[in-house]
């Protein structure tokens, strides 16, 4: 058997021997294949993350060349792969159940939150304590800070936190805040990078009479929190003030339960997504993750977005390979996938993922019939408008051919309309008027909300400003129905450029939230 650590320096185990593998760039090798271990990764981005594009002359020969000293490595027998298979248009690196010791982790921390959740606390404790006890050091050591390597190095780390989590849940019930103290003096480095983690810190130094020490290592993730741009939450900050004003906390630490039947069942969801695991059946790896977005776009229009946002964050990787499959596999369901993570992605501004995904998988279904071919089109003409016309007027007009219901042409006028504003805003009026009568009839309640956005700024651009404020009342009180804040936060914004007014509250959102659209929005309409 055939057993790979990854995190701290990279070690190799055969029949539970250790193998010594030769070389920088085969060792380097080895760990990009570990990271995406399961999935094929092609030939031409192992030849990126080995040469940096300071390839030898013959690249492809001597990237076989790696994989046959791996194999012979691996394997111990001529003739066998050791779990590394060619697997076109690339290699795939897949060892069983114990294989490699970041997947045995990820499967470790997943059970134990299920357990947490389930009321079995001490099974919880278990799999945390086996899961930290695999980590050596930092993951992938050597060459943790590659490109390449870097975002699984940093959700492998997030990982060790995670059991962190776990395992201060279960010492806060049996133990308190003493239990809590214990962790602390035993593994400091655990308490600084994660703020739940650092609350129960907070919390728990002052419980033992040590508030001086809960305000000081407060104080110093502060510090680190500042210099990435974070902004500490409400709780920690809570939490601060009451041990600043009376020596200890007064009010609980712990994250609000989902108060809904629908949030409780997302956040079931949401754990035990994990345990799809890495090489998981990527069709069923699709249709999961397209529920998996669907469900996290209703609850990101929740006043909880941030909480869904990061949660979103956790499974990107994971989600994005799932459309990088569907191009073979299905590419129709793929683009049913691409359309809900459009939605967030304009929320994060990342535009340039839009067009990269939905243009692979437009070509992909190619003569198939969808019924989301409109959309693709007017989401990468949005995705466009700024920086080339001619690609943009090109997918305006094969939206427009590709509509098939009136809702599907409703979504492609109010793309024409945000088009056309800063040229012909007249025009932008009309074909948000247009837009706006069809999803009022025919589409959602947050279509319809948008489409008055749209009007209201197709409005204001010729001037015409009772229209404009006729408008944002009518998407007010629809977002508002549905309790939508990134849309009330566009309100805001809308009114006060129609009342001359600050966008206080629209701005806070912003920057609470870290919503792009709303900062757009912001910079698109200055107050005179």
């Amino acid at each position: 058997m055939v057993r790979i650590e990854v995190l701290g320096p990279l070690r190799v185990w055969r029949d539970q021997m250790p193998v010594r593998i030769t070389g920088r760039r085969q060792r380097l090798l080895l760990c990009v294949l570990v990271a995406e271990h399961g999935r094929t990764v092609p030939a031409g981005r192992l030849i990126d993350a080995l040469w940096d594009g300071d390839e030898p002359t013959d690249p492809q020969n001597t990237l076989q060349q790696y994989v046959s000293h791996l194999r012979r490595a691996l394997a111990g027998v001529p003739g066998q792969t050791g779990g590394l298979l060619t697997s076109p248009p690339g290699y795939r690196l897949s060892l069983g159940l114990g294989g490699v010791d970041l997947a045995d982790v990820e499967s470790l921390v997943s059970r134990a939150r299920v357990f947490l959740d389930n009321g079995e606390p001490g099974t919880a404790a278990d799999l945390a304590e086996r899961a930290l006890s695999m980590w050596r050091g930092a993951p992938f050591e050597e060459f943790g800070d590659h490109p390449v390597l870097l975002r699984v190095a940093e959700a492998a780390a997030g990982l060790q936190l995670a059991a962190v989590e776990v395992l201060t849940q279960v010492r806060r019930t049996a133990a308190g805040p003493a239990g809590v103290v214990q962790l602390i003096d035993a593994h400091p480095e655990w308490w600084t990078a994660r703020e739940p983690l650092v609350a129960a810190l907070v919390w728990a130094l002052a419980a033992v009479e040590r508030p001086a020490d809960a305000l000081a290592r407060a104080e110093r993730f502060r510090r680190v929190a500042r210099d990435r741009g974070v902004v500490p939450g409400p709780v920690l900050v809570r939490l601060c003030n009451e041990v600043a004003l009376y020596g200890r906390a007064r009010t609980p630490i712990d994250p609000p339960k989902p108060s809904t039947p629908a949030e409780r069942a997302l956040s079931e969801f949401v754990r035990t997504l994990p345990l799809l695991g890495r090489g998981a059946d990527p069709t069923g790896a699709l249709a999961h993750h397209l529920t998996l977005v669907r469900a996290l776009n209703l609850n990101m229009i929740s006043n909880d977005s941030a909480r869904w946002r990061r949660e979103m964050d956790r499974h990107a990787a994971e989600v994005e390979q799932s459309l990088i499959d569907a191009r073979t596999i299905d590419p129709v369901l793929g683009l049913d996938l691409a359309l809900e993570l459009a939605r967030y992605w304009d929320w994060t501004g990342r535009l340039d993922l839009i067009r990269v995904h939905l243009k692979a998988l437009l070509e992909a279904v190619g003569a198939k019939t969808s019924a989301r071919r409109a959309d693709a089109h007017a989401w990468l003409a949005f995705a466009w408008r700024n920086e080339d016309p001619q690609r943009t007027a090109t997918h305006l007009a094969l939206a427009d051919a590709a509509a098939r219901s009136p809702d599907e042409l409703g979504r492609a006028l109010a793309v024409r309309s945000v088009v056309q504003r800063p040229d012909d805003p007249a025009a932008a009026l009309a074909s948000a008027q247009r837009a706006m009568e069809l999803l009022r009839r025919h589409g959602t309640i947050e279509e319809a909300a948008y489409a008055h956005v749209v009007a209201a700024l197709a409005a204001l651009a010729v001037d015409d400003r009772p229209v404009a404020d006729r408008h944002t009342a009518d998407a007010a009180a629809l977002y508002a129905g549905i309790q939508h804040p990134s849309g009330l936060a566009w309100i805001d914004v809308i009114e006060a450029r129609v009342h001359g007014r600050p966008a206080d509250r629209a701005a806070a959102f912003a920057r609470d939230h870290g919503d792009h659209s709303v900062d757009a929005l912001l910079a698109d309409l200055p107050l005179p």
